[in-house]
């Protein structure tokens, strides 16, 4: 999971992009979906699961940091309006 944060990290800073990140996901399942018949059950197995799963976290992270900045601006500007209100509204 360590391997996912940092990934993520690296994508909010703009040191890699979100594309590459989701091609790296997408290429970790790839493999995970076609190994996880063929391996036994044991520690290759759920490394192999921990790896996949590992990967949704810098696909996710983006996509939620995105999700809050359109909230805080959206507050934002909800703000504001009702300041403009509150000030139009005095001035009577």
């Amino acid at each position: 999971m360590l391997v996912g944060v940092i990934e993520a990290s690296l994508v909010v800073l703009n040191v890699v992009g979100w594309f590459v990140v989701v091609l790296v996901a997408a290429a970790v399942w790839a493999l995970y979906l076609y190994l996880r018949r063929r391996l036994a059950p044991g520690p290759a197995r759920e490394l192999a699961w921990l790896a996949a799963v590992s990967q949704v976290v810098p696909v996710l992270v983006p996509v939620l940091v995105g999700v809050v900045k359109v909230v805080a601006l959206t507050l934002f500007v909800l703000f504001a309006l009702v300041l403009v209100v509150v000030l139009a509204l005095d001035r009577r």
